[in-house]
């Protein structure tokens, strides 16, 4: 008597087509996904600040602005200003500062008015003026209460510029800042149009 035959050994089946192909779809939008927000976040830090009201954190809490926007009332017109002065290392990005030893994250100080036009009009941004300043001071933020430095504005009636700090709660007269001058007290912030 012969002995039976064995079953033939089962092959492992592979999957469906249909399975192996919405795994590649789920791959492919993974990786494009996670591509397009590396392209923004980069092109984000290219471009500068993008003021995004009224919430300016993406999920997941990334800053995508420092700047808010102080609305317009009857006689004003709205605009957006920085919630804090320029950085050391936000100023010496664009103007290639020579002291090396300066703190990245403190207020950029000893620039001159020029230096600081020339930061604020490269970012597509401007020095605020004496009264937008009071004003987002006034309606805005907390952070004008911690001023660590006077900051430059513009006086539009005078053609000067000025620097303004609140110091414990009170605003301070303006300090006139000559052109060509610079201080270990006076920074700035930019402003800038909707």
């Amino acid at each position: 008597m012969e002995p039976a035959p064995k079953p033939p050994a089962r092959v492992r089946e592979s999957p469906t087509p249909s399975i192996l192909r919405l795994s590649l779809v789920v791959y492919a939008a993974v990786v494009l996904t996670t591509a397009l927000a590396v392209a923004t976040w980069l092109w984000m830090r290219k471009t500068g600040e993008i003021p995004i009201e009224p919430s300016p954190h993406l999920p997941g809490g990334a800053l995508i602005s420092r700047m808010i926007l102080i609305p317009g009332g009857q006689t004003d017109k709205p605009f957006y200003i920085d919630t804090t002065e320029v950085t050391n290392a936000e100023f010496c990005a664009i103007i290639h500062c020579s002291d090396t030893s300066l703190a990245p994250t403190l207020p950029a100080v000893n620039m001159t008015v020029a230096q600081a036009r020339q930061y604020a009009s490269y970012k597509g941004k401007r020095l605020p003026s004496a009264l937008e300043w009071q004003r987002a001071a006034r309606d805005a933020t907390p952070a004008y209460r911690m001023n660590n430095v006077w900051d430059l504005v513009e006086d539009a009636g005078s053609h000067n510029v000025e620097a303004l700090a609140i110091l414990g709660g009170v605003l301070k007269p303006a300090r006139l800042i000559p052109e060509g001058s610079s201080a270990p007290d006076v920074g700035f912030r930019c402003a800038k149009d909707p």
